[in-house]
């Protein structure tokens, strides 16, 4: 009798723990972002990088870039690679700089032949081979631009979101089954073949609306944007929709989503906007995601609208990165290098990350600097200089 008592008492007690255990694994790290919204305070670089380095990039006619916001940065073990987007989004050049700031070269070029590329929308880069993805097909090379191989698609694949690497040839991109109103993982295989995947995610209709224009007495149709995105950095991916407070880890083995973090918007909750997170990027010691707020609803301050929330991993606190009325943009208090220098990183990758700073901007910044090593950069530079690449190292 009294070793079945124990033999119960032992079976409860392991009950219990095995509840501790799967309420402990469903736990997710909560973003205050309405709390951090209204108590705001600068974040200082200080408490995330060890030094931040200011690159001028060489400017010549084979190398002069657009404006920032036309510019895609990957950056490799030895260089950066960046798309640089014409006044045309389907042109483009893609040039290439070691850390030094130095053109390397970069044998690609725009252009209709199958070694060549156009109409590009979205750039990948994956173990020292640069993915390009164009309208027909994926165009691969290595880190030189020498052309390796194509992969042309089967099906037209017009996806408006950057796709992910599921291993050296195959990939993942959002599908919606609008019928069904789901979300689903499809895949682009090795001979470019589209395999739509099983319903991962509901939606609701408006995620797969159609949309049109009137022009001369006919209705037109326009592309049909799904409210929901895939974020990809140093081997990770996100997945989160627009209007959803939680945000998704894709296992890319089994393309199973997990939670992994939940967004508190206080009051700030906005059920009409299609577009709530705006961008995801995690590194070893912070969570960092900007979030847009609707300005009538929320009669948002100028500068505020879509503001960068940084979720500290070690603490689980939340803050926002303030505006710079001086300066009127926002960004991690240099205090590293005690410049005036607003740090505000684009992509990860390892233990480094990575800015492109307008050569007009940084040159008005140094101007107001008492820093002698960002004014030795802006007397090497003038307003028609490419950008300065800034890179931040991470403790």
């Amino acid at each position: 009798m009294q070793k079945s008592i124990t033999a119960i008492i032992l079976c409860i007690i392991g009950a219990i723990s095995i509840c501790a255990c799967s309420q402990k694994t469903e736990e997710f790290k909560v973003i205050e972002i309405g709390n951090a919204y209204e108590n705001r305070e600068p974040v200082m670089a200080s408490d995330y990088f060890s030094a931040i380095d200011y690159i001028p990039l060489e400017t010549s006619e084979e190398s002069l870039l657009n404006g920032t916001n036309a510019l895609t940065i990957l950056p490799a073990e030895d260089r950066v690679i960046i798309l640089n987007r014409m006044e045309r989004k389907a042109d483009a050049t893609i040039e290439s700089f070691d850390l030094s700031g130095n053109l390397l070269e970069f044998k690609a070029e725009y252009g209709r032949s199958e070694e060549e590329f156009t109409n590009v929308r979205h750039i990948v880069l994956k173990d020292d081979e640069l993915f390009v993805f164009q309208a027909t097909r994926i165009s691969i090379y290595d880190l030189n631009g020498n052309y390796k191989e194509s992969i042309h698609f089967q099906e037209g694949i017009n996806s408006i979101q950057p796709p992910f690497m599921i291993d050296k040839r195959t990939f993942g991109i959002l599908g919606n089954d609008i019928e069904n109103k789901k979300f689903c993982i499809d895949l682009i295989d090795t001979t470019g073949k589209r395999i739509y995947g099983k319903p991962f995610a509901s939606h609701t209709e408006e995620a797969g609306k159609e949309r049109f224009i009137e022009r001369n007495g006919m209705k037109i149709p326009l592309p049909t944007f799904p409210a929901a995105h895939f974020y990809t950095n140093n081997e990770k991916v996100f997945f989160a929709q627009k209007l959803n407070d939680t945000l998704y880890t894709i296992d890319t083995k089994d393309l199973q989503k997990r939670a992994s973090y939940i967004f508190d918007y206080g009051k700030y909750i906005d059920h009409k906007s299609p577009k709530r997170n705006l961008f995801i990027m995690e590194t070893k010691h912070f969570l960092q995601c900007r979030v847009l707020f609707n300005k009538e609803l929320f009669n948002t301050e100028p500068g505020y609208i879509s503001p960068t929330f940084i979720y500290d991993e070690a603490s689980g606190k939340t803050r926002m990165i303030p505006h710079n009325k001086e300066f009127d943009r926002s960004g991690f208090v240099n205090d590293v290098n005690d410049d005036a220098l607003l740090f505000m990183p684009e992509v990860c990758s390892g233990d480094k990350m990575y800015q492109l700073f307008d050569a007009v901007d940084f040159i008005e910044f140094a101007e107001r600097s008492n820093s002698a090593k960002i004014k030795e950069v802006a007397a090497g530079i003038t307003e028609e200089s490419n950008p300065v690449l800034v890179i931040g190292t991470l403790k």
